[in-house]
Order: C-alpha cells, then sequence, then structure tokens
C-alpha cells in the first residue's frame, strides 16, 4: 500500500510540474497572439499590408477571428491567414 501512495504522489508532484510548464508555454506564446489579433481589431474596415509566411497580402480586414483574419484584396480576392503566420501588419 505504501508504494502505492509513493507512486501516486510522484505522480501527482509530475503532474503539477507539467501543468506549470504548459501555463508557462501558453502565457509566452499567447500574449503575441492577443496583439495581432487586436491589431485586426483595431482596423477592422480599414486596408493593411499584411507580412505572411507565405506571401505579402494588401486588403482590407473583414472579419477578425479567434486565429484568424479574413482579408479582401482590391481585386477581390479573400484570404483567411492564422495568426501564426503573420510576421507583421502595417
Amino acid at each position: 500500500m505504501t508504494a502505492i501512495l509513493a507512486r501516486l504522489a510522484s505522480i501527482e508532484a509530475t503532474l503539477a510540474a507539467n501543468t506549470a510548464r504548459i501555463a508557462a508555454l501558453e502565457a509566452q506564446f499567447g500574449a503575441p497572439i492577443d496583439a495581432i489579433r487586436e491589431e485586426f481589431q483595431a482596423n477592422l474596415g480599414n486596408t493593411v499590408t499584411v507580412n505572411a509566411t507565405f506571401d505579402v497580402i494588401e486588403g482590407t480586414v473583414t472579419t477578425v477571428g479567434t486565429d484568424a483574419v479574413e482579408i479582401t484584396t482590391p481585386t477581390g480576392d479573400v484570404f483567411i491567414i492564422p495568426y501564426t503566420s503573420v510576421i507583421s501588419i502595417a
């Protein structure tokens, strides 16, 4: 019985440590995503230039989502850009 209790205590300690690590990672990576989302929200309906990992897109911010933005170009093309792909916004 003592061995089981010791093993349970060990598992609980590992779980607590992993929970702390996950919280730290979420704080580290969540903040930039939140800042990107807020920048697009502030520019909803405005024309922006987005430097993304796959291209440079210029157009109007038409929809701001939880993890992506929709940009409509002057030619009518619609791009859905994940925030994780955004390098800069001008």
